[in-house]
C-alpha cells in the first residue's frame, strides 16, 4: 500500500512523489456496540443465530525496506469494531502505532500479535468452530479483512506481516480451500497488489488486469467473495483526509449503509461494486483513481456483504426530498462515514455504540447522540455555523473528487446491466454505465476474426481479378472491355479488403500491446 498520510504538515510519500499534507484527523474509527471489553469478541449471551459470524481483521503498518503505513492498524480496529457485535467469534491482529494507541485504549490489551503464526492460528480456531456450527445445523459465515503492505514475487502475492509473508498458497491452504472453512467468507484486502494475493500471473508478466467477460482472475470458489483495493497490479492509497485507506474508508462507507441504495438493510456486493465506483468517478488524477475489484460468491450475485440491522446498530434516515454530500464524524472527530445522497432517494445509515455523531450535510450541520432509537435528519437536530473540516496538498486536489457523483437505486440498476448476474467485478468505472473492460472484451476477437476474414475475400477477390484480366486478353473485342471492367472491380473490391483486413487485425493487436 503506497503511503498518502498528514497530519499536522508532515512530509510523507505519495507514489514516487513526496507531498506535503495537513489533516485534521489522525484516525477514522468505528464506535464499538456499547463498551467493547477487548479485541477477542465471544458469542453473545442472546438466542442463537441462525448464521455463525466470525470475524478476523488484521492490520500491519511496518514491511522491510518499505516506508511504514500510518493507518493499517486502524483501519483493522475499524472494521473489528464495526463487525465483532454480530461475531460468534472476532479476532484482531494488530500492533497500533503510537498516534493510534489513545485512540483504540480499549483494544491493546487483547489484540492478537499481527504475525503469520498466530493467524494461521486463529484461522484454525475459526475453522474448528466453524465445524461445530455446522454440526448443529447454523451456517457459517467468515469476513475477512487485511490491511498493510502488498507485492508480488515471481508471480506470487504475498502481504507483510511481523514474521514474515503471508503469501496466496498459504493463504488458500489455511483459508480459502480449507475443508473446514465456513460456508461463505467474504475476503476484503486493502493492499498494493492485493489482487494477486487470490489471481496468480506468470514469472516475467508485468501487469494483468481483471477480465470480467472472460472470468479471469481469482479462482470462483463456492462461497467465497472478493473485495479487494486494486484490480491489477497497482498500488492502493493511504490518504491523511480520511485518516485511513481510501479503499478502507469506502468499505466502511459502503457496510454502514450508505450503499444501501433500496434501503432493505442488506448491504450487497452488487450494491457495494455500484457505490464504489459512483464514489471514485470524480477522481480523474490517474495514479490515485481507485481500481476496486468486487466479485461474489459464485452462487449468489446479489450476496449480502453485511446486514447492519443485526448488529442493534442506530438508523439514521435521510428523507428522498434532501440531496447532497454527507459526512458523519464520530465524538473523536474522526470520519465515520461518507456519501452523495441522489435527489428523489432515501437513504439510511447505521451508527454505532452509544456515542454522540456531527452529521455534515448539504452545508448545514447536525447532532445526534446515538442510543438505539431511530433518528431522523431533521431541523430539530441542526447545530450551529462551525469550522469546516479541511485538508490541503496535492493528494487532496487528486482525490477531493470521491463522492462527487449522487449515488442511487439508478447506478445499481445500470452496474447490474454492466456484468454478468454470475458476476460483478472491476469496478472504477463510471456509475450506470457497463464497464469499458467489460464492455470490449469482445472486440480484440471480433477484429482478429474479421480481420483474417477480409485478408481471405481480398485473396479471392484477387484471383478473381487475375481470371478476369486472363480472359479479357484472350476474348473477343466486343467481351474484352466488359472482361475488363469487371476485373478492374475486383481489383479495387480486393484492395479495399486487403486495407480494411489489415488496419482490423493492426487494431487488434494495438489492443493486445496497449491493453494491461
Amino acid at each position: 500500500m503506497a503511503v498518502v498520510v498528514g497530519v499536522a504538515a508532515r512530509r510523507v510519500s505519495f507514489g514516487h512523489r513526496t507531498v506535503t499534507r495537513r489533516a485534521r484527523a489522525c484516525a477514522l474509527a468505528l464506535a464499538a456496540l456499547g463498551a467493547t471489553t477487548g479485541a477477542v469478541a465471544p458469542a453473545r449471551a442472546a438466542e442463537v443465530s441462525p448464521v455463525a459470524r466470525f470475524v478476523v481483521a488484521v492490520g500491519y503498518n511496518e514491511a522491510a525496506d518499505r516506508t511504514p503505513l500510518r493507518y493499517a492498524d486502524d483501519d483493522a480496529a475499524r472494521l473489528f469494531e464495526l463487525l465483532a457485535p454480530g461475531a460468534q467469534l472476532a479476532v484482531l491482529h494488530t500492533a497500533f502505532d503510537a498516534e493510534s494507541q489513545p485512540v483504540f485504549a480499549h483494544l491493546r490489551a487483547e489484540a492478537a500479535p499481527p504475525t503469520r503464526t498466530a493467524l494461521l492460528a486463529t484461522l484454525a480456531r475459526v475453522s474448528a468452530q466453524a465445524a461445530a456450527a455446522r454440526r448443529a445445523g447454523r451456517r457459517t459465515e467468515l469476513f475477512f479483512y487485511f490491511a498493510g503492505h502488498g507485492d508480488v514475487d515471481d508471480g506470487r502475492g504475498f502481504v507483510h506481516l511481523a514474521d514474515g509473508r503471508l503469501d496466496r498458497p498459504t493463504l488458500s491452504a489455511h483459508l480459502l480451500d480449507a475443508p473446514e472453512r465456513p460456508d461463505r467468507v467474504h475476503l476484503a484486502v486493502d493492499a498494493c497488489k492485493s489482487y494477486f494475493l487470490v489471481a496468480g500471473r506468470g514469472p516475467g508478466t508485468t501487469t494483468r488486469r481483471a477480465a470480467p467477460a472472460s472470468f479471469a482472475g481469482p479462482a470462483r470458489r463456492p462461497g467465497v467473495g472478493y473485495l479487494l483495493s486494486t484490480s491489477s497490479d497497482a498500488d492502493a492509497h493511504e490518504w491523511g483526509a480520511v485518516g485511513g485507506g481510501v479503499f478502507s474508508h469506502l468499505l466502511r462507507s459502503a457496510l454502514l449503509g450508505a450503499a444501501d441504495a433500496d434501503v432493505d438493510g442488506r448491504v450487497t456486493y452488487d450494491e457495494v461494486g455500484a457505490f464504489m465506483g459512483a464514489a471514485t468517478e470524480g477522481v480523474t488524477a490517474g495514479p490515485f483513481r481507485p481500481d476496486v475489484f468486487v466479485r461474489p460468491p459464485p452462487e449468489d450475485a446479489r450476496a449480502p456483504l453485511g446486514v447492519p440491522a443485526e448488529l442493534s446498530l442506530t438508523p439514521l434516515r435521510i428523507e428522498a426530498a434532501e440531496a447532497g454530500r454527507l459526512l458523519v464524524v464520530d465524538e473523536r472527530g474522526l470520519r465515520f462515514a461518507e456519501a452523495h445522497k441522489a435527489a428523489g432517494t432515501a437513504l439510511q445509515l447505521w451508527l454505532a455504540g452509544a456515542r454522540r455523531y456531527e452529521v455534515r450535510f448539504a452545508g448545514r450541520r447536525y447532532g445526534f447522540e446515538a442510543r438505539g432509537a431511530p433518528l431522523v435528519l431533521s431541523a430539530a437536530a441542526a447545530l450551529p455555523e462551525g469550522e469546516v473540516y479541511a485538508a490541503r496538498g496535492e493528494a487532496w486536489r487528486a482525490l477531493e473528487g470521491l463522492y462527487r457523483d449522487p449515488f442511487s437505486p439508478d447506478v445499481v440498476r445500470g452496474y447490474r446491466l454492466g456484468h454478468d448476474d454470475a458476476e460483478v467485478a472491476a469496478v472504477g468505472t463510471a456509475p450506470g454505465v457497463p464497464s469499458t473492460r467489460a464492455e470490449d472484451a469482445w472486440r480484440t476477437p471480433a477484429l482478429l476474426g474479421g480481420g483474417a476474414a477480409l485478408l481471405v475475400a481480398g485473396g479471392v477477390l484477387a484471383a478473381l481479378a487475375a481470371d478476369a484480366h486472363g480472359d479479357a486478353a484472350q476474348a473477343s473485342q466486343r467481351d474484352r472491355a466488359a472482361l475488363t471492367d469487371r476485373g478492374n472491380g475486383l481489383t479495387y473490391g480486393a484492395g479495399a479488403a486487403f486495407t480494411l483486413g489489415a488496419a482490423a487485425l493492426g487494431w487488434a493487436l494495438w489492443r493486445v500491446v496497449e491493453t494491461p
